[in-house]
């Protein structure tokens, strides 16, 4: 579970980043059993999360876990630290598309890693009432009734115009809304 690294010189960018992580982890390839390969990449920021499925050979059972790979240049060498999701790793920014492609586990360390990830992913979102800009308008799910982001008194509210209400953005997370 230690760092390696390859002399690189430049540091990779983007796909490029992503692909030698693919090649030096090893994840695509096959043994006298099985066939392993990645069938789903991110990067975010400088982390590369991979969905690995392994297939195999004689009774076309197929899992796929995570793998989570740390990145960083040092000297001009290209660092990686992989960690699988079995190993409980701090780091829960993948994408939901990636998670989607991960069979069901009973480790207790993958399900709490998975949990962190979408624990992370809803308050990112959580935190789309706040970006949007003064005059954006949201839906209120239970209701339906359309409301304005106003600034009142240095807060930043939701105002229902029709009923001359306003709501919080915490109160308006609780009911559930739909950015218009």
């Amino acid at each position: 579970m230690g760092w390696w690294g390859n002399y690189v010189g430049v540091t990779p960018k983007g796909q490029a980043r992503i692909d030698a992580v693919i090649r030096e982890e090893g994840y695509n390839g096959e043994d006298e059993r099985f066939v392993w390969k990645a069938i789903a990449t991110a990067l975010v920021g400088t982390t590369v999360y991979v969905a690995v499925e392994r297939t195999e050979k004689a009774t076309g059972e197929r899992i796929v876990w995570a793998e989570v790979c740390l990145t960083h240049m040092r000297d001009g060498y290209f660092m990686v630290k992989a960690v699988t999701e079995t190993m409980g790793p701090y780091e829960c920014d993948c994408p939901k598309r990636i998670l989607d492609l991960l069979t069901p586990t009973e480790n207790e360390w993958a399900q709490n890693w998975r949990k962190k990830c979408e624990e992370k992913r809803k308050a990112k979102r959580a935190d789309a009432l706040a970006k949007l800009p003064i005059g954006a308008k949201v839906k209120r799910k239970d209701t339906g009734a359309v409301l304005v982001k106003y600034q009142y008194r240095q807060r930043k509210v939701y105002v229902d115009w029709m009923q001359s209400r306003y709501m919080t953005p915490a109160q308006l997370r609780r009911v559930g809304y739909e950015i218009l």
